[in-house]
């Protein structure tokens, strides 16, 4: 078990939200904190260390928003680090950069799902008569499983901070607002994928293809669309269950489905998107 941090929350008088601006409830505020310092422990982002003296340590930043609404709050915190970009030398570009799918894959994805032939990937046109599916899942602390590539420290949080002490974390995984955060969680997902059999597009390195098992799937960030049969979406998710948090937001396909709060009718032979 991961130890429970002590928060101070009478340091503290008005939290807003950082999207909308709007004052968020203080009590939930500190929840959300301490339920991300939780998860940044048990997931070993940083190990605390005393503060050195011949490196740059980065601030951090609490970023605070409601998810729900004002009758149904729900409030998510995470703790950023602000490595403010300097310059824009080539090879720093290309070693901090990440790819982001095209909008034209996830219309592939959905023609796909209403046609009955379509070309294999072995070029060979093909008829199926079983039907496909789109499956959207959500990944958890997309950034806290990669590990990090360059010596980082960050300011701890004044929440556990304790008195006395000068410690910083240096950094164990990718952490929000690092500038290889994003290309080290895109490292991550072709390692995993490709362990799994998938195989990378030539084209963005969003797309992946499983040609045996007919699966096909982009992912945006860390959230994932993927094509195929119902079976096997169910047992990718499985996959992707063992070895990181997700949340299966919901499949998509004939004739009735739930999916992210929405009822969708889609009688055959096509589906409607809201």
């Amino acid at each position: 078990m991961c130890e429970e941090p002590d928060f101070f929350a009478e340091n503290y008088t008005d939290y807003y939200d950082d999207v909308l601006g709007k004052e968020l409830d203080p009590e939930g505020v500190v929840q959300a904190r301490r339920e991300e310092v939780v998860f940044i422990r048990k997931m070993k982002v940083w190990e605390e260390v005393d503060r050195p003296r011949d490196k740059t340590v980065l601030k951090g930043k609490w970023v605070d928003t409601n998810k729900g609404d004002e009758v149904h709050p729900r409030y998510r915190s995470r703790y950023i680090g602000k490595e403010i970009k300097r310059g824009s030398k080539g090879a720093l570009v290309a070693d901090f950069f990440a790819a982001m799918p095209p909008l034209s894959s996830f219309k592939l994805l959905l023609t796909l799902a209403m046609v009955d032939r379509f070309y294999g990937a072995d070029g060979t046109f093909r008829s199926r008569t079983d039907p496909w599916y789109l499956m959207f899942i959500d990944m958890k602390r997309a950034h806290f499983v990669s590990d990090t590539t360059r010596e980082l420290y960050i300011e701890l949080p004044d929440e556990v901070k304790r008195p006395g002490e000068d410690k910083v974390g240096r950094l164990l995984r990718s952490l929000y607002g690092t500038r290889d955060a994003a290309a080290n969680w895109e490292k991550t997902i072709r390692k995993v994928m490709e362990n799994l059999g998938f195989v990378c597009a030539m084209g963005p390195p969003c797309n992946f293809l499983h040609a045996k098992r007919n699966l096909r799937y982009t992912v945006h960030g860390d959230n994932f669309v993927t094509l195929g049969l119902i079976l096997e979406l169910k047992k990718f998710a499985q996959e992707l269950k063992s070895r990181w948090m997700i949340e299966e937001r919901g499949i998509f396909g004939p004739p009735e489905l739930r999916c992210l709060g929405t009822i969708y009718e889609t009688p055959e032979p096509h589906l409607e998107v809201d």
